[in-house]
């Protein structure tokens, strides 16, 4: 099966303090700062946040994150009051609530619109001012899953679950649309009415990206972190039949707003009966599920199980 019983990944290995919180979401705010970023290019005109700096902001925001262990209801009303159902939103109202009460960084504005003669150019995500510096800042959130096929090294070859995103277009967007969203006249204009002037624009991409199980090493996708968050995939009929011989290792069926921070045993959710009794064979066969592969109540690792005809290999975006 795809990893052995007692070895974690990096992800849980890395963020196992975030474990001892009790509040799922209060994981997820704790996920959302500290864990590794997913994209690390060598880029002259953004900023890529690497992975030490989000691990300083982590350290500097753990006395707020104890405070908030003891008493969550100032960050759940934060996110009750966004209402955000899709994960991506989720997750930039997670680092909004992170800018509210951190001591460096002040958010300033956010979701801004550039809009000329009716057409929207695009939006600033967070413009944010560094209080140590005085500088201010334009960042780019993105939360992104991927799965490799093929030649991994090339960007091209990396599939969002459903095959409606692809690697190599999304970071072709922030790089030159996304990110560069300030040198437009008309978003000059538009951060001017705000009494703004954009210094540099940072990227904050999170997520994991998800390699084929079985044996052997696979190379990571071109402008991937070095200490990217790592899974693995498999095809039903593969994970069907390795299922009953990894005895030692349970799968639970993670929901979507469970994608984020490493499960905690009492958010663990098992099929009835175990692989002898074929639960595994009534996983959906017509959509990615992601599980994650539990030994003693601990989260080891993730991963997606995938339709068999997945990828269909002449997907276009």
């Amino acid at each position: 099966m795809p990893v052995p019983a007692g070895r974690r990944d990096g992800h849980a290995a890395y963020m196992e303090a975030e474990l001892h919180f009790k509040n799922r979401q209060l994981r997820d705010l704790a996920w959302a700062i500290g864990s590794a970023p997913l994209l690390q290019p060598d880029d002259r005109l953004t900023r890529w946040l690497d992975h030490a700096w989000f691990q300083r902001r982590y350290d500097e925001y753990l006395p707020v994150l104890h405070a908030l262990d003891r008493n969550p209801a100032k960050l759940l009303q934060w996110l009750e009051a966004a209402r955000q159902r899709r994960l991506g939103s989720y997750f930039e109202s997670l680092w909004g609530y992170w800018l509210k009460t951190n001591q460096r960084f002040r958010l300033l504005h956010a979701n801004l619109p550039v809009r000329e003669k009716g057409r929207t150019l695009g939006e600033f995500d967070l413009l944010v001012e560094d209080t140590q510096t005085g500088r201010q800042l334009h960042w780019e959130l993105a939360l992104k899953f991927y799965l490799g096929t093929r030649d991994m090294r090339q960007m091209e070859n990396w599939w969002g679950p459903r095959q409606r995103d692809r690697l190599d277009l999304k970071f072709g967007h922030m790089q030159t649309h996304q990110c560069q969203l300030s040198r437009l006249p008309a978003a000059r204009q538009t951060l001017e009415l705000h009494g703004i002037a954009v210094d540099e624009a940072w990227s904050v991409v999170k997520g994991r990206l998800f390699y084929p199980a079985g044996p052997g090493a696979h190379p990571p996708p071109q402008n991937a972190a070095h200490q990217h968050l790592r899974g693995w995939w498999q095809t039903q009929a593969a994970f069907n039949e390795a299922c009953p011989a990894a005895a030692a290792t349970r799968y639970s069926v993670l929901d979507k707003h469970q994608w984020l921070a490493p499960v905690v045993p009492q958010q663990l959710r098992f099929p009835d009966g175990d692989s002898r009794t074929g639960w595994h064979r009534q996983l959906p066969a017509d959509r990615p599920v992601m599980l994650a592969a539990c030994a003693d109540g601990v989260e080891l690792s993730r991963g997606f199980v995938v339709p068999d005809e997945w990828p269909c290999g002449l997907c276009t975006p």
